[in-house]
């Protein structure tokens, strides 16, 4: 779809009537972009309802309306799709989700989940929710983002970082 709009090039919308609409995806992130263009074609009137539809479940689930296929919660509030580098799972899914408010904002919809309607307002107040629950507004007032607020991860010390920082280790034990 991204390759249509930038070429106006029909041949790229074969690829979107193959079949593989990318089913519901997990998640949005920088190796899977499958839903980035399942949103792209969800915003136009087309033949292809089943993009629109995966989009939707997707939502629903981030949004803790999709029952037992909703996104895992942490106990504090954070949603957590994986154990590793979580937040730029989440950073990415806000991403997209604001995206879609604002689809649905210009069409006057709301999104029909099994768990309940969501409008809008709703998905940018979600979004704002987790946005300030990585920037400190969790459980533990800890920032997640390095350098920002009073308290942050602090990563392991480098000697290019701060001189002051000598290594357990000698250069003969990493095989320098």
């Amino acid at each position: 779809m991204w390759l249509f709009r930038a070429t106006g090039n029909e041949s790229y919308l074969d690829i979107l009537s193959s079949g593989n609409n990318g089913g519901v995806r997990s998640m949005f992130s920088w190796d899977d972009k499958f839903f980035g263009v399942q949103l792209l074609v969800s915003k136009n009137d087309n033949p292809w309802a089943a993009y629109k539809e995966n989009v939707d479940m997707f939502v629903c689930s981030v949004m803790q309306k999709a029952g037992d296929t909703n996104v895992r919660m942490s106990p504090g509030g954070m949603l957590w799709f994986q154990p590793w580098g979580n937040t730029q799972y989440i950073t990415s899914s806000m991403l997209v989700l604001s995206v879609y408010a604002d689809y649905l904002e210009a069409a006057e919809a709301t999104l029909e989940c099994l768990g309940g309607n969501v409008g809008p307002k709703d998905l940018i107040s979600f979004v704002t929710s987790l946005v300030d629950y990585i920037l400190d507004a969790n459980p533990k007032n800890l920032s997640y983002m390095v350098g920002f607020g009073s308290s942050y991860p602090v990563h392991r010390c480098t000697t290019r970082v701060r001189p002051s920082c000598q290594s357990s280790r000698t250069r003969s034990q990493l095989g320098a």
